[in-house]
């Protein structure tokens, strides 16, 4: 481990390591910071073959469920090499994920110690302190069942969602699902208002469907993910989850529904 022999205090026995170039673990974590606030936390579940990151924000209404896949990573040479053991680490994110956006493209190896985490380079190293807390508890993922599915492209939805109005739903995106699936995104209503329409999707219910959702959460998460396509689920009065995967990884995103007034 020529890159991180270096770093003192460190028993490779116990500790983790993976190597990855740094703007890939960048594009996995960069979504999370649409639901995270300044000087929030986030806690990483590491078992021997995956990295799991699970969290809500403050408010209750956006949850993110994320985890790679080591293995699948190693193949796709996403990671190219991971040594993990069973493990809870919690870094501030913000810390975390500016210190990797600081190596670029560089090769990095991320060593989770004791008591902090290493990203180390040929060229530098950054120390991370962690965090612990013993009433932490993983939050629990909903199980919910939604009847409208559809692929959508990243784009439109940006386009759809970055209108200002000054409709008593401006701040809002609603999600227009007709019997046959055909839907759209609608931002403000009546006479102010924008809709773009989407590829036709599955309505289960053959049902008029129409469920509306915090925009500025929308808005934060498209503008950081880095895939062309999102997964978009719902249901009338329901929340809305939001996937997308790359070659390593998934990534779940739940928003609550938005209550008119």
């Amino acid at each position: 481990m020529t890159e991180t022999d270096e770093i003192p205090g460190i028993d490779y026995s116990r500790a983790s390591m993976l190597r990855v170039q740094a703007d890939r673990a960048v594009a996995f974590l960069e979504p999370m910071r649409a639901i995270l606030g300044k000087d929030e936390d986030i806690t990483f579940i590491v078992t021997s073959d995956t990295i799991r990151v699970r969290m809500r924000d403050n408010s209750s209404v956006a949850m993110i469920n994320a985890e790679v896949d080591i293995d699948q990573a190693v193949t796709n040479e996403r990671i190219t090499d991971a040594i993990l053991k069973d493990s809870i680490a919690r870094v501030r994110f913000d810390r975390f994920l500016d210190a990797l956006k600081t190596f670029g493209e560089e090769n990095v190896a991320i060593v989770l110690g004791k008591d902090r985490i290493f990203i180390q380079s040929d060229h530098g190293r950054r120390t991370i302190p962690l965090y612990y807390s013993e009433d932490w508890v993983e939050p629990k993922w909903p199980e919910v069942s939604l009847s409208f599915s559809a692929f959508a492209d990243v784009k439109d939805m940006r386009r759809g969602a970055a209108v200002d109005t000054d409709s008593e739903l401006g701040d809002c995106l609603t999600i227009d699902v007709k019997e046959n699936g055909a839907w759209s995104m609608i931002v403000g209503e009546d006479r102010d208002m924008s809709e773009v329409f989407m590829d036709i999707g599955t309505n289960d219910t053959q049902e008029r469907m129409r469920s509306t959702y915090p925009r500025d959460y929308v808005m934060e998460i498209l503008r950081r993910v880095k895939v062309p396509t999102v997964r978009i689920s719902a249901d009338k009065d329901m929340p809305m989850q939001m996937e997308y995967r790359e070659e390593a990884y998934n990534v779940s995103i739940m928003l609550a529904p938005r209550i008119k007034r």
